[in-house]
């Protein structure tokens, strides 16, 4: 016969279930944005390296090159991840600026921009769109006009967006607003309805007859008592002259909004205006082509594919070596004196470096710099393999 299991306590049972909660595979997650691999490897890769690139020192492109050449330091890592949110924040500032490119509000800020206008009339609204997107991005990474350009917009759209989340300017009118409806037996809903009519004599007759149907009779102890014609003048006056302060504060904040919207459509002009790419990229719109990538494969894997393997680099390197030493007529040999292989030597590597340094032709960005420099680098270390 088998013996009775010990039946489980409470606090077993409890701590059972939460090491199955602890001990369950969870995928791991990346907080705050893309990881680093992904940014590296992906669509914009080269605004992060931008983003490095305008750094005040001199730190962010060192690491940058000890990452790309995997000699990676102890404080690096930190660094690295110091980077990455800093440029994930600034994309989702891009993304939120973004949302507000739409052919609706474009459209708004044309009617409120008579020189923003010129480029809906002869775009459209939804090729507006396009062109200001592809340059937007450029401008925000760009040098440091592009960047104040940028900042115009920024502000710009910033200004309009927080001032219509932001109706605190009612607040105190409203208030007075609900008080004077209470005190007068007066519906919210009816107040409104009166403040819409747009005749001032018709609105204040239209309060007068509100304010009588709500007290011009009322049963109070079981008597009945009407008011006296002072006292509804007065009542009617309050409210009529509440609806017109309201009213006159609703045309201010619209007012308000129109000013904001001209200046986010001046503000984009400013910028199409002045910047050389971001009015090429109107003309392709105007012309129904393609926006091409500022700089083409200028991310950093591709150009890191670019850059030679240490073996393929000598090898390449001793036989162009060799070529070169047949050009100059065997003029080149283990007699010569050290100063004169040395200059031989320069000669050729500085012919190297420009013949080869094409791979990164036409990489203006961060990387294609950072790489023409470690290509340079790498090619200088190899001297001594030059006999």
């Amino acid at each position: 016969m088998k013996p009775d299991k010990k039946p489980i306590g409470m606090i077993e049972r409890l701590s059972t279930e939460r090491e199955k909660e602890a001990l369950r595979p969870k995928v791991a997650e990346v907080d705050d944005g893309p990881s680093l691999a992904y940014i590296l490897n992906g669509p914009n890769s080269r605004f992060f390296g931008e983003m490095l690139a305008m750094a005040p020192d001199e730190e962010p492109r060192e690491v940058a090159m000890r990452m790309s050449s995997g000699r990676l330091e102890e404080r690096d890592l930190d660094l690295l991840e110091k980077y990455r949110n800093e440029f994930n924040k600034k994309m989702q500032t891009m993304e939120t600026l973004e949302a507000e490119i739409t052919p609706e509000n474009l459209g708004l800020f044309a009617q409120h921009s008579e020189k923003f206008s010129k480029i809906i009339k002869l775009l459209g609204p939804e090729k507006a769109v396009r062109a200001i997107k592809s340059e937007l991005r450029n401008l925000y990474f760009g040098d440091e006009e592009s960047r104040e350009r940028f900042a115009g917009i920024q502000k710009a759209i910033q200004g309009l967006t927080e001032y219509k989340g932001d109706k605190g300017e009612f607040a105190k009118i409203e208030k007075e607003i609900r008080e004077k409806c209470k005190a007068n037996n007066i519906s919210e809903e009816d107040f409104e309805a009166a403040m819409q009519i747009k005749d001032v004599a018709e609105r204040r007759e239209k309060i007068e007859e509100m304010i009588k149907e709500k007290y011009g009779k009322v049963r109070k102890f079981g008597l009945a008592f009407s008011f006296g014609e002072k006292k509804l003048n007065d009542r009617t006056r309050e409210l009529t002259v509440l609806a017109v302060h309201a009213n006159e504060a609703i045309d201010q904040r619209i007012k308000n909004m129109e000013e904001k919207m001209k200046a986010v459509g001046e503000a984009l002009f400013a910028a199409s205006s002045k910047d050389d790419e971001f009015r090429q990229a109107l003309g392709r719109e105007i012309l129904n082509e393609k926006h091409p990538r500022r700089e083409p494969e200028s991310g950093f894997n591709e150009v890191k594919q670019r850059m030679p393997h240490t073996k393929t680099l000598d090898r390449e390197m001793l036989a162009a070596w060799d070529v070169f030493k047949a050009d100059i007529n065997n003029a080149y040999s283990d007699a010569m004196p050290e100063s004169a292989k040395d200059s031989d030597r320069d000669r050729f590597i500085t012919d190297y470096k420009r013949k080869h340094g094409n791979k990164f032709k036409g990489t203006r960005g961060f990387w294609g710099t950072m790489f023409t420099s470690m290509f340079d680098l790498a090619v200088d270390k190899r001297r001594d393999i030059l006999k």
